[in-house]
């Protein structure tokens, strides 16, 4: 059996969270209970996807304010906000869930502000995850 690197195991996971990505963004190709399964799986890749690259957060972090640019400066700042975006959209998806919320005997919300709020996270989402996969490209 072939080893493999950690590097293949993130190309893999991120590749996954892509796909699982795409599959969430549009709940009509899904439906919303399956959009809203969906989603709290791809919560807790995305949890896993940054601990395993926690050591370059904290890297990135300490050299941040250095005077000289660098590559990864950029990438951090789009991961950062790549990371408030994604905690947004998972945030304001549960306040009106339908399917996980009723699961647990709690009814959503339907205030437009949520509604709005996820609609307009999840599009800059997926803007800063093609900003992300560009920049990560090799």
């Amino acid at each position: 059996m072939e080893e493999y690197s950690v590097r293949e195991e993130k190309l893999v996971l991120d590749i996954a969270s892509f796909f699982a990505f795409l599959a969430i963004f549009e709940p009509a190709s899904t439906g919303v209970p399956l959009h809203e399964w969906l989603g709290l799986a791809f919560a807790g890749s995305l949890i896993v996807h940054r601990l395993l690259h926690w050591q370059w957060i904290v890297n990135v972090t300490l050299r941040f304010f250095r005077k000289s640019f660098h590559s990864s400066r950029l990438n951090h700042i789009v991961d950062a906000l790549m990371y408030i975006a994604f905690t947004a959209v998972m945030l304001s998806g549960l306040m009106i869930s339908r399917s996980i919320l009723a699961l647990l005997g709690i009814e959503g919300m339907c205030a437009p502000f949520w509604r709005l709020l996820h609609a307009g996270t999840a599009g800059t989402t997926l803007i800063l995850v093609g900003l992300h996969f560009a920049l990560h490209w090799k």
